[in-house]
């Protein structure tokens, strides 16, 4: 190994990784070269045994060993060694755990890693080695800060300790959440149904609400005909305002009032006998433009009505470590519309995020870990939290899972 280290010993004379990671990176760039597997247990025997915990020593030796001779790349930056492996879905990462001051190992899916272009790059061997900034892997990590004292004072993804991280978001952005707003959408398509349906029954007609690939049509058996089509829509207008498209993926436009504000429906109408029916029939779909005035207003209601809701302690898990949140509200909510349906089933609007809350100045969360410690962290203002891991490859848990399995025989 003498040789390879007094080359691997002039890359790092202008680095400042941390001593134990520069082990890490010395021996794993000798084992790419040793053919021998018995010989290169025996190296991370002698060379990591003093700096690493039993545990990650067992996963090296497990799972890293075993495939040295296709380690084509190691990147090292200030915090972190990188090894790439070529033909494996995973690459592993060495880093040092703040809370314990202990080494650990990760394992990413392939390709997450890409490294600047102009970073420092040295053949040694058969292996290259790219000297690069902790940016990159915190970016595969899927985090940006590390978090430095006990408070949390602005937006973004903070590292807390161990693999769990703490996702903050201005209260605004939870106004444009994906979940909040499908959930809406959801609900105002619902409601034009349910308007759609009685209008038909006041008509003297006999809809039906049929599932058709998973989604919602209004059905009305026996009409096949342009003409009857026509007097439908004509008959919808009596409560709607309708402009008719002889069109085929929007036949007209429905608009009307609610107490939210205007909502706009695209109504799709289709002439069809779908596979395994008997009769021909008029089918309805409704579907929603992308902005609607209704659906503004009621996600900012929903807000509103999560920021007065009372403040509770919850204890919730991540792996080992337990995590007590006190006084937060947990972004779970069963809202009742204004807006009733009067024909349909009565439906709220059901708001369930798990591990999301809406955290204040007051709040307090409380990590414990039989490794890490205990941690408290506070927030500086009023800010939705999501409670998340940081990224890893399926394949780094499945092996930790057999490693706990093997170690219970």
């Amino acid at each position: 190994m003498q040789k390879n280290n007094m080359f691997f010993s002039s890359c790092f004379s202008s680095n400042t990784l941390e001593p134990r990671l520069e082990r890490v990176a010395r021996v794993v760039v000798y084992l790419a070269h040793v053919r021998k597997s018995r010989i290169a247990k025996r190296i991370v025997e002698r060379h990591l045994r003093n700096i690493m915990s039993e545990n990650v020593m067992e996963y090296v030796i497990k799972y890293l060993v075993p495939f040295r001779q296709r380690i084509t790349r190691v990147v090292v930056t200030k915090s972190y060694v990188v090894v790439c492996v070529d033909g494996l879905l995973s690459e592993y990462i060495f880093g040092v755990d703040r809370d314990t001051n202990e080494i650990f190992v990760n394992a990413i899916r392939s390709c997450c890693l890409c490294s600047c272009i102009d970073c420092e790059k040295v053949q040694c061997g058969k292996v290259q080695i790219v000297f690069d900034k902790d940016d990159s892997v915190k970016n595969v990590f899927d985090f940006q800060h590390e978090l430095v004292g006990n408070t949390i004072s602005d937006v973004g993804a903070y590292r807390v300790q161990g693999e769990v991280v703490f996702q903050t978001m201005h209260i605004e952005d939870l106004r444009r959440s994906g979940v909040v707003r499908t959930e809406v959408r959801r609900y105002l398509r619902y409601l034009t149904c349910d308007k759609i349906i009685a209008l038909l029954l006041d008509g003297g007609f006999t809809p039906e609400v049929v599932r058709i690939e998973n989604d919602m049509w209004i059905r009305l058996l026996g009409l096949r005909t342009k003409g009857h089509e026509k007097r439908v829509v004509k008959l919808l207008g009596r409560y709607f305002n309708v402009k008719y498209y002889d069109s085929l993926t929007y036949p007209c436009t429905l608009t009307y009032d609610t107490n939210y504000g205007r909502v706009e429906a695209h109504l799709s109408v289709r002439r069809m006998k779908p596979m395994g029916e008997r009769y021909y029939g008029l089918y309805m779909r409704i579907d929603l433009p992308v902005f609607l005035e209704a659906e503004d207003k009621l996600v900012k209601d929903i807000v509103e009505t999560l920021l007065r809701t009372e403040k509770i302690d919850t204890t919730t898990r991540v792996g080992r470590h337990i995590i007590e949140l006190h006084g937060v509200v947990p972004l779970t909510l069963n809202y009742m519309p204004l807006e009733h349906v009067h024909v349909l089933d009565p439906v709220s609007i059901s708001i369930m995020l798990p591990r999301h809350y809406v955290v204040f100045p007051e709040s307090r969360v409380t990590i414990r870990h039989p490794e890490h410690g205990e941690k408290v962290v506070r927030f500086s203002n009023i800010y939705s939290l999501r409670i998340r891991t940081t990224r890893v490859a399926d394949i780094h848990i499945a092996r930790l899972n057999r490693l706990a399995a093997r170690r219970l025989q």
